[in-house]
Formats: C-alpha cells, structure tokens, sequence
C-alpha cells in the first residue's frame, strides 16, 4: 500500500515539476484574499512576487506565470494527501535545494561568454587535447652513474654503446645492442619510452581510453630527444643527472593547437559548469560555517543496514 502510495506521489510530483511546460490551471473561485496575494490553493498562497520571479525566470508573460505556479500549487496539495508527512519534507528539501542550484546556474549563465583567462586556463588543463606541442616518441640507451659517485665509467660504457648502435634505426635492434655492450659495474637501462614534449611532459594515447599523462622526464633529455627530426636519427652523447644517454628517434606526433576564437564556442559550456560548480563551492563553504549539523553518536550502525556491507 505504501509503495502505491509512494509510487503515485512520484507521478504527481513529476508532473509538478514538469510545469514548466504549458498545463491548464483550475478554474478560479474569485474571493477575498490578504493583500499581496493573488491566489490561494488549500493551504498554500500565492504572492505576487512569486508570479514576478517565475515570469522573469521562464520569460513568460504575468498571466502564464499565475498559472504555473496554481498548477504546480494543485500537485504540491495532492502529493500532501498522498504522502506522509516526512516524505513530504523530504520533497520540499530537495525542491528548495533544487531552486538554489537552479539559481546558481542562472548566475554562471548571466556572466557572459567565457573570459580569456577561462579559455587559457582551461587549455592548460587540457593541453592534451587542445593545445599539444610536437611530440615524439623515442627509445633510448642509458649508462647510469653508480651510486658511488665519479662519472669516467659511465661516460666510457655510454661511448661504446654509441659505437654499438651507429646506423641502427630499427628500435629493437637498437635496445639488443645497446644491451649486449660489456659495462662491468656500470648499469646499461635500454628501454622505449612514452611520447614527450621538449619541456618533458610525456603521454600515452590509448584508443579506447583516450590520452593520459603521464610523469615528467629530465628537461636535458626531452630536450635533446625533441631536437632529433627524422624517425631513425640518434643523438650524440647525451647527459643528465641520471647517466649518459643515446637516443633514437622512433616517430614525430605533430602539434595540436585550437585556436582562442575556436576554444571560446567548444569551450563555453564547460566553462559555464565550471563557474557554477566553483558558486555551489562558495555557497556550501558559508553555508557549512553558519548551519550546525550532528550526528547521532551511533550513525555508523543506524545506517548500516541501509545498504550490504562491501565486498
């Protein structure tokens, strides 16, 4: 029986909620009503300024604002008959939190097209996407420099793996001789790496998931690897705080750059939400500083049986 109850409540309130579509009123009873209001339905009023706020909000003249809000005044009666008082306050939270966030909305919308620094900022964030400099994706041999110190060893392994992988352009043979250099003490890593920029931010693209950052490399060395022009070149000797490197040049990924003008129209609705999820922030923040809320000292077991215990 509840569930009925509950379930027809849903319908009402659903239909309440979807008046911003045109919906005939209830024939209107003149009589004799406080000043400033205009209508009364059961136990609910209906001010002036409530048609005044609804008319400018849904751009709709005085008389389709009255109405609304009658026919959305008849539902809220309903679902009062239909359902217990708690749901019903439940409703009415949720309606007011609603019309806040439905407020916050408005305001991000009504400050205008999105900013330059909004436009910047926001192809900073998604460089990947929009505005990607050259990359390439690169293998590389490097001698590393022992934990001990001193560096003559590392630099001598480092030269005869230059000599190892001259001419080689192929990236696994280039790794097998690298590897097959004697290095004695001195560690040789021979790896392929992911795609990087000259600054040394580096990427992967996945079909299926889509580009992903990754961490940044040594700028010395995404310099010298984003310096290489042909896939199959090498680098000379090259040093970072790591050891020394020789890299080969395995293929060029071009930039990708949206324009300003362009980011503006693909951007604008990101930005919007962005500017009202930054007000919904601001909003809690000093909303949380001004309202008390407690919890009940044994919450955890009161809600437990709510929903199943992870797995």
């Amino acid at each position: 029986m509840i569930a009925c109850r509950f379930a027809a409540a849903l319908v009402v309130l659903g239909a309440a909620l979807a008046s911003c579509e045109e919906s005939r009123a209830p024939a209107l009873q003149p009589g004799s009503l406080p000043e400033g209001v205009v209508a009364r339905v059961g136990k609910s009023e209906i001010r002036v300024e409530t048609l005044q706020r609804i008319a400018l909000a849904q751009d709709v003249s005085l008389r389709q604002a009255r109405d609304r809000a009658i026919s959305d005044a008849v539902f809220a009666e309903r679902a009062r008959e239909l359902l217990p008082t708690s749901t019903e306050q439940v409703i009415v939270r949720s309606a007011l939190a609603r019309a806040l966030l439905e407020q916050i909305r408005s305001e991000a919308e009504s400050r205008g097209p999105p900013t330059d620094d909004e436009i910047a900022s926001l192809m900073r964030e998604r460089w990947l996407d929009l505005d990607r400099p050259r990359s390439v994706k690169v293998s590389h041999a490097v001698a590393l420099l022992p934990k001990g110190g001193g560096s003559d060893g590392a630099r001598r392994v480092a030269l005869a793996v230059v000599e190892a992988v001259r001419g080689i352009s192929d990236p696994e043979a280039f790794l097998k001789a690298a590897r097959a250099v004697p290095s004695g003490d001195i560690e040789i890593r021979a790896e392929h790496l992911p795609i990087m920029t000259a600054d040394g931010r580096s990427f992967t693209l996945d079909e299926a998931a889509g580009p992903r950052e990754l961490s940044h490399f040594d700028e010395t060395f995404a310099r010298a690897a984003a310096g290489l022009s042909e896939p199959g070149s090498q680098s000379g000797l090259v040093e970072t705080r790591f050891g020394f490197h020789v890299i080969l040049l395995v293929s060029v990924l071009p930039e990708r750059h949206l324009a300003p003008e362009d980011g503006r129209q693909v951007l604008a609705d990101e930005v919007r939400s962005r500017r009202g999820a930054e007000l919904r922030r601001g909003v809690l923040e000093r909303l949380s500083a001004s309202t008390q809320v407690s919890f009940a000292r044994d919450v955890e077991a009161r809600t437990a049986e709510l929903f199943p215990a992870p797995r």
